[in-house]
């Protein structure tokens, strides 16, 4: 190994030390930071993270760990919708209001406000029944829009983030930002062809094609993500359960409410 070798692995080696110190002191990677938002309706909206260059691309866990603290839990990221935009050092990525669900008859032990809402008095917080004749459920009420959440992080910010990066110039180019297992839709000579991500190297990503045969392409040719690998869902539900077992204390409740990501009770 060359001395070049040697003095790159030693960066990159004090760069994970850093990034690993800088993670502790604020729950996430302390190099991301909301850049600019676009709200396409009242719990969705499109949002620029920006990160350092000095610290690499962010990962899908990054991202995870820095929606999850940094909204306390009210806004999730729709991973599948990532896109990674080197020329500007951002990410981004289409998000949405958290609605925890919870099973009908807990209704039973809290007070009753309405015919269809009820309030725990152990959380503060008011629920409404949703679904239909065969499945119904209690789902959190909204207290706030999704924009109103982001202005007030927006609002937090300090100045050296502030306009930075800005969505408008991000949102017709940029390439995916994939990992192993997510399902892909990727241009190969002259075609769109739909497969699975088995390997990603730093040469290239190796996918498994739906219709036969393995491709290694480089990672601007994969134009969408369909879906997200299961590793990161399930990294989003264990933060999530995490945030809220600590943030209410109570032990179950946290892995209740982060049970199912869809809205629905399952």
């Amino acid at each position: 190994m060359s001395n070049s070798d040697n003095s790159i692995d030693r960066e990159q080696r004090m760069l994970a030390r850093l990034r690993g110190k800088m993670a502790s002191k604020v729950g996430h990677r302390a190099d991301l930071y909301l850049g600019d938002y676009r709200t396409i309706n009242q719990t969705t909206a499109q949002i620029l993270i920006g990160y350092g260059d000095r610290f690499g691309i962010p990962t899908g866990n990054d991202l995870t760990d820095f929606m999850v603290k940094s909204f306390a839990g009210q806004i999730v990221p729709q991973m599948a919708t990532a896109k990674v935009h080197g020329d500007i050092e951002a990410i981004s990525v289409v998000a949405e209001i958290y609605r925890p669900t919870r099973r009908l008859e807990e209704a039973n032990s809290m007070t009753a406000i309405a015919s269809t809402q009820y309030v725990d008095s152990d959380m503060g917080e008011t629920w409404e029944v949703m679904g239909d004749e065969e499945t119904k459920y209690l789902a959190r009420v909204m207290k706030d829009d999704i924009g109103a959440i982001l202005q007030e992080r927006r609002n937090r910010m300090t100045s050296q983030f502030t306009g930075k990066v800005c969505l408008a110039n991000a949102l017709s180019a940029g390439i995916n930002q994939v990992e192993q297992g997510a399902l892909v839709r990727f241009y190969w000579n002259s075609s769109v062809l739909q497969g699975e991500v088995t390997q990603v190297q730093e040469n290239g990503i190796k996918i498994n094609a739906e219709d036969g045969g393995t491709f290694t392409v480089p990672r601007e040719a994969v134009t969408e993500v369909l879906r997200w690998s299961s590793k990161t869902e399930n990294n989003l539900k264990e933060t999530l359960g995490d945030y809220f077992e600590k943030a209410y204390g109570f032990e179950d409740y946290g892995q209740q409410l982060a049970r199912d990501l869809n809205g629905r009770y399952r």
